[in-house]
């Protein structure tokens, strides 16, 4: 019953957190990271009751330095990609643990080859505006995806986990969006008019739900 309250009490604060963080006040980055730390500081305390959690708790206090760079300090955002990096092979390590020798094969193919992939294509299409970031980005992305893709094939073990990892995408394609526009590669009117934090729409969700492990 305690545990319950206590999921409940976490799932209420983030469901009071959002609307401000998301359409009130959308520039918000303090408020913004409370949704993060909160996430956090509720998968610690699930971690003493989930054989999973401790290794989640771990993924979610890289996402927490990251985004302490990346949003809060807005600067190395460098530094900030290596904690995102981290973050996606400590999900890696968990799915992978738990999946079958040929699955895991074929895990890692998927890695290997949409990593080739990705990295080749930006060195043909941004060769002119190629920088660590990017690099970096490619890398993030190719585990993001890969991670979520896997996790969905073992959506039992890993169901709030793999929605979780699907918002990640959705959250990071609007990121994605932003940076290519401030690089004046792309402008999309509808998007760049939205009256509300589109990143966070997905965001906030996604690391609450991750911390949820259910």
């Amino acid at each position: 019953m305690k545990n319950k309250l206590v999921t409940i009490v976490f799932i209420l604060i983030e469901l009071i957190l959002f609307p401000f963080a998301v359409f009130v006040f959308p520039n918000n980055r303090i408020l913004q990271y409370m949704g993060v730390v909160i996430a956090f500081i509720y998968s610690i305390y699930s971690s003493f009751k989930k054989d999973d959690q401790l290794i989640i708790t771990v993924a979610l206090f890289n996402t927490l330095i990251a985004d302490l760079f990346i949003l809060v300090l807005n600067k190395y955002i460098e530094v900030g990609m290596i904690f995102f990096i981290i973050t996606q092979l400590v999900y890696f390590f968990l799915i992978f643990k738990n999946e079958e020798k040929r699955k895991a094969i074929i895990h890692l193919s998927y890695i290997g080859l949409l990593l080739i992939g990705s990295l080749t294509s930006v060195i043909i299409l941004l060769k002119d505006n190629l920088n660590m970031v990017i690099i970096e980005s490619c890398i993030y992305g190719t585990l993001l995806i890969t991670n979520a893709i896997f996790s969905f094939t073992n959506f039992k073990l890993f169901k709030t986990v793999s929605i979780g990892l699907l918002l990640f995408i959705m959250c990071d394609l609007g990121v994605a969006y932003g940076f290519l526009k401030d690089m004046g590669l792309i402008y999309i009117e509808f998007i760049s008019n939205l009256p509300f934090n589109y990143v966070w729409l997905f965001y906030l969700p996604s690391q609450a739900l991750i911390s949820l492990n259910e």
